[in-house]
């Protein structure tokens, strides 16, 4: 933006100088001829004058007309200030005015490939003093020196009242210095950006973001050492060549990043680091060793251009396949930095028109277009990766929606199927149950029936078997809830009355019993029967007089134990008439996850112990 406004004050100040007329020719000799003119070769000359063109070099002197003092003819020491503005002139320069030193821009003595300051590159002011002036017949002589190849020679002259002249001095001066600063920090900033871009990127675009970076911050210096070549008492040349190193290498990173962004990099980026490569070791050996002049650093400068602009086709085919927004900005960056080069290389180097010598270079905001044009094309990728994304995210959502209710009415399905198991599998167990409790019992009672060999006593006891199974096989179809203790507390409802009939005393020890839940109603169930057969077999065969149920939590396992005991006549558990009802029993413990223990021998009574919820059990 700041050169943008310079340029626009340039115009203005040329509009406004429009009356101080630029002095277009003059004469030349070689040599230094301040004010010997015994051995001057004079020609006549036009300015402005190439030497680049003219593949001149050494030391050559301008002897200028300047005719009357400016503003009051009649008295030079009453006239106001008067300036003399040079758009470009060098390398390095005197000026004497009627014979006296005016002013010195680095030392016209030095003439070789180590020589001073470099001062072509920015726009030059003298204020002259009145004191130099004469009322008639003023003449300006100017000293130039400078090696073949870069930017020697001098330029058109403007000379007049300072009021005049200094605006368009300034408004060029803030073009080239301006220009410069605003491409410095603007190639920092982007190398700020790509830097963080870079270490925070994925592996797969690091690459492209450390080449951005490289391409940025190498630009910058370049500038900042531009800015720097006229500055006294360092020493030219190397500052040159790094400065032609930078472009060389920012050339090399931006190719090699184009290359990238256009999907090309496999096949065409070993060539072009090779040759970009190349160039930057002859450009290293050749003026950091001092074994080149000028005019071979501007052919390996041209020829880095010519290797720059070979990427412009490529970019522009890429385009033509795929025409994207993107790929338009990336040819776009190509094709500009390549006509920015070629403008500047035919203008100040090529071109018979005297004038390309005041050419206001461009080559500075080849970077800048090159980084604008890769960060549009890197924002409009990212902005469509984001979209896509986005795109991504909604159909992956409706995807996940649409199984969501795939799986509730699979989940619905299930729940039915289940359901269904279950009542079916209950329906199972009570047919179970009926059939191996109610039904036996009334089986057997039908048999003493018909057998007529009965008694009263047997009869009754028989039905009231038969009408606890009943109970038995109602209360398993009530809810039974999780609580252990409530359990044992129905069977002893249910049995206690039957054991005091037949004369058995109940010792009933039962504590809290927790984790029911583990079991789950059929485990409960299956408890419930596994305890009722315990009871009926002391009833009917123990020929007790006690029976002890004990029931406590074991903590240190957390597990419950369950112990029914008697003081009957016992049992042989190896006989055969006991393996069923035994067997029987350790099939429901096991369905449950029980451990089951029966102590038993004869005479000595009967001990069944249950181990419940220990993984010891299980």
């Amino acid at each position: 933006m700041r050169a943008w406004c310079a340029l626009v004050l340039l115009l203005a100040a040329w509009a406004a100088s429009a009356g101080t007329l630029p002095i277009h020719s003059g004469h030349v000799a070689p040599g230094a001829h301040a004010q010997d003119d015994a051995h001057a070769e004079w020609r006549p000359v036009s300015l402005p004058d190439h030497w680049g063109r003219m593949r001149r070099s050494g030391v050559w002197t301008y002897r200028i007309d300047l005719g009357p003092c400016p503003a009051a003819p009649a008295g030079c020491r009453q006239a106001g200030p008067t300036g003399l503005a040079i758009p470009r002139a060098g390398s390095r320069l005197e000026l004497w005015v009627n014979g006296h030193l005016a002013a010195a821009f680095g030392s016209v003595r030095d003439t070789g490939p180590q020589a001073g300051e470099e001062h072509s590159l920015h726009p030059i002011w003298v204020d002259i003093s009145p004191a130099l002036l004469r009322p008639q017949g003023n003449e300006l002589r100017i000293v130039v020196s400078g090696g073949r190849g870069l930017l020697p020679g001098l330029s058109r002259i403007y000379w007049g009242p300072a009021a005049e002249v200094r605006p368009l001095h300034l408004a060029r001066e803030r073009v080239v210095v301006g220009g410069s600063v605003a491409v410095a920090w603007l190639s920092a900033m982007f190398g700020a950006a790509g830097l963080t871009a870079a270490l925070a990127a994925r592996r797969s675009v690091r690459p492209a973001a450390w080449l951005f970076t490289l391409c940025a911050f190498m630009w910058s210096a370049r500038e900042l050492m531009r800015l720097s070549l006229d500055l006294p008492g360092l020493t030219f040349e190397p500052r040159f060549a790094g400065m032609s190193l930078a472009l060389g290498f920012t050339v090399l990173c931006g190719a090699l990043l184009l290359l990238r962004l256009l999907q090309m990099h496999r096949r065409w980026q070993p060539p072009v680091a090779a040759a970009m490569g190349l160039v930057g070791l002859v450009l290293a050996w050749a003026y950091l060793g001092g074994r080149a002049d000028g005019q071979r650093l501007l052919q390996w400068l041209q020829a880095v251009q010519v290797l720059a602009t070979l990427t412009a086709p490529a970019a522009f085919w890429h385009w033509w396949r795929q025409r994207n927004p993107a790929n338009a900005w990336l040819a776009a960056g190509c094709i500009g930095i390549s006509g920015l080069g070629v403008i500047d290389t035919w203008r100040l180097y090529l071109t018979s028109d005297p004038m390309g010598y005041e050419h206001l270079r461009l080559t500075s905001y080849m970077a800048i277009w090159l980084l604008i044009a890769i960060s549009a094309a890197a924002f409009i990728r990212i902005n469509r990766a984001m979209h896509l994304e986005a795109v991504h995210k909604q159909e992956l959502e409706r995807e996940v929606q649409a199984q969501r209710v795939e799986l509730e009415a699979l989940h619905a399905r299930e729940r039915e199927r289940v359901a269904a198991t279950a009542v079916d599998a209950e329906r199972t167990r009570i047919m179970r149950d009926m059939h191996d409790g109610l039904g036996s019992q009334l089986v057997g009672l039908l048999s003493t029936v018909q057998s007529g060999d009965y008694t009263r006593e047997e009869l009754a006891r028989e039905v009231r078997e038969a009408i606890d199974q009943l109970r038995l096989t109602i209360d398993t179809l009530e809810p039974l809830g999780d609580d252990l203790s409530s359990l044992l507390g129905q069977l002893r409802f249910r049995l206690e009355p039957r054991l005091r009939r037949v004369g058995i005393r109940l010792d009933w020890q039962v504590g809290e019993l927790p984790g029911g839940e583990r079991l789950g109603a059929h485990g409960l169930a299956s408890l419930q029967r596994l305890l009722f057969e315990v009871f009926s077999n002391v009833i009917k065969h123990a020929r007790a007089s006690l029976v002890t149920v004990y029931a406590a939590h074991q903590g240190w396992n957390d597990a419950n134990q369950i112990v029914i005991a008697d003081d009957g006549c016992g049992f042989d558990p190896q006989a055969a008439h006991a393996g069923r009802g035994l067997e029987n029993m350790r099939e429901r413990a096991r369905q449950m996850g029980a451990r089951l223990e029966i102590t038993a021998a004869d005479g000595a009574g009967t001990r069944v112990s249950l181990l419940i919820g220990s993984p010891e059990a299980a």
